[in-house]
């Protein structure tokens, strides 16, 4: 006979719900931090003076801030997008993590 455990499952999603925020800030970290995920590739910009550039190979959202934020003075506006993202993202599992916890 099977014994049911009625608290574990909200308990569980609430879990769940708080290790991807922090997965998602964990991301953006070293995103900035230049390391990617996917992997990185790196490639010579301009050959006379030997500027290299690490490219991220799978593109993603923290891939796209750490290849742009040395330019954020300049630029700021390329890094912004998916800043942006991570951001929304990030209240909106917020904002679901509270209405469960007041909700139970």
């Amino acid at each position: 006979m099977k014994k049911s455990k009625p608290n574990v499952k909200p308990r569980l999603f609430t879990v769940y719900l708080q290790q991807v925020i922090q997965l998602l800030i964990l991301l953006i970290h070293l995103g900035i931090l230049g390391v990617f995920i996917g992997g990185s590739r790196v490639v010579a910009m301009d050959i006379e003076r030997e500027v290299q550039k690490k490219f991220s190979l799978s593109s993603e959202w923290a891939g796209l801030v750490g290849v742009d934020y040395g330019m954020i003075l300049h630029y700021p506006w390329v890094i912004l997008v998916p800043l942006l993202a991570f951001t929304t993202v990030i209240a909106a599992l917020k904002l679901i993590l509270a209405g469960l916890r007041s909700s139970s």
